[in-house]
């Protein structure tokens, strides 16, 4: 392999598909030495004549056989002269200030969304984007993540997914789901769920005291996801506009504001006042229902928040629930294998009720990243929270959207009712 841009003639790799050596146009190259689960032990650089050998001993690094950096969970401490250096991140792990034990600050770095780095004030040591580690020697400007480099001028890794073959239909070589407002990937395998999750919900069942205990954790929990829910949201709204400009999103945001008071007002007109008195009825019933309420009313009396701010909870499926997802046959396997979707994979899980009897409609409706082979029908026999409730289907892979989509960080637990191909 190759990166004319950066003047490399050659990238050689091994088995586990981690960089053995790189050589450059003027003789310089870099190589590097791995256990056997490949974690990198050394790394020597042969950059204009001059030979660096670095060593990775658990937390300590050796330059040239000079102990010269201890690693600690707060930042590192420089082994020349004993000192302590301390880092402050931000939500996704970056190092954005590093200061030392006297508090003066040695470096500020600031980064594009995909980690490139806009603006820094100086550069005292290599651990920057999410926290990991930068190789600039020889203009080379990857970042190791453990199972994989990272190129922040692509956005892009530069090999395979290890974990490829759990997420079918997707892009082995995408960072973070193209989402890195909001996902982050610890180790070049597979991208973090929010940084800020959801608290759980517990189910109830016949033992009256126990259910108490159940329905008081539950109405906190409610009131600690409120906050998290609108920042999860923000995050998604930023990535919206950052993908497709403020004019889309504006418009977009009407466009959903008048569907939604076009359905309430459909419900009402054509629904008679016995089925909205029992829907109602049905509602009141829902301890999840009462759950919110107290949870929205402690939020609205508490002095931080104010009486004026509104709030929007989450809602649980019913068991029994069925639906739809498209998707291709190693998906399906993986549904048969576990009985969940996506195979119980970590991370955000979309489904919907919309029935689409061609790949290219319902590619284009629910903005896939690839073109689906299967129309799955399922029944939902668990009660997942649900992060996004019907809500509409924004533009995004070239795709115009406009579906309906329902979303949980839960695991799925389905029964498949059927499949059909899609033309």
């Amino acid at each position: 392999m190759k990166d004319l841009d950066k003047k490399i003639i050659d990238i050689q790799y091994n088995f586990l598909n981690l960089p053995n050596r790189i050589e450059f146009e003027d003789g310089s190259s870099i190589s590097y030495l791995y256990d056997a689960a490949g974690t990198k032990l050394r790394v020597v650089h042969s950059i204009a004549g001059n030979t660096t050998t670095t060593d990775y001993c658990g937390n300590v690094i050796y330059e040239n056989g000079t102990p010269k950096t201890l690693l600690t969970d707060a930042g590192f401490v420089s082994l020349n002269d004993n000192k302590y250096h301390y880092y402050l991140q931000d939500h996704q792990g970056n190092n954005r200030v590093v200061a030392d034990q006297t508090g003066a600050v040695e470096e500020v770095n600031h980064y594009y969304p995909f980690g490139g780095t806009f603006a820094s004030t100086s550069s005292v040591q290599p651990y920057k984007y999410n926290g990991k580690e930068l190789d600039r020697k020889g203009g080379l400007d990857w970042y190791d993540y453990g199972a994989r480099m990272y190129d922040v001028a692509l956005g892009r890794w530069h090999v395979v997914d290890p974990m490829a073959d759990k997420c079918y239909g997707i892009s082995p070589y995408n960072y973070c789901l193209n989402n890195p407002f909001r996902l982050i990937d610890p180790n070049g395998m597979w991208p973090g769920d929010p940084l800020l999750q959801p608290f759980g919900r517990y189910q109830y069942g016949s033992n009256a005291a126990l259910n108490t205990l159940k329905f008081i954790h539950n109405t906190v929990a409610s009131a600690v996801n409120t906050p998290i829910n609108m920042i999860n949201g923000l995050a998604d709204e930023t990535q919206y506009i950052y993908n497709s400009g403020v004019g889309s999103y504006l418009s977009s945001g009407t466009k959903n504001i008048g569907d939604a008071v076009s359905s309430e007002l459909s419900y009402r007109i054509n629904t008679s006042v016995s089925q909205q008195a029992s829907d109602t009825w049905q509602a009141m019933k829902d301890p999840q229902n009462w759950e919110n309420a107290m949870a929205a009313t402690a939020l609205m009396l508490s002095p931080m928040k104010g009486g004026s701010t509104t709030f929007r909870s989450s809602t649980v499926v019913k068991g029994g629930t069925t639906a739809f997802r498209y998707m291709t046959e190693g998906e399906l396997k993986a549904i048969q294998n576990t009985g969940l979707l996506r195979g119980g994979r970590a991370g955000e899980t979309f489904w919907t009720k919309d029935l689409y009897k061609s790949a290219s409609s319902a590619q284009n409706r629910l903005a896939l990243p690839s073109t689906p082979t299967l129309r799955v029908e399922f029944e939902i026999l668990n009660n997942p929270t649900l992060l996004r409730n019907g809500v509409k289907v924004l533009p995004a892979n070239g795709m115009m959207g406009k579906g309906a989509e329902f979303m949980t960080l839960d695991p799925v637990k389905v029964n498949l009712i059927n499949w059909q191909p899609l033309k």
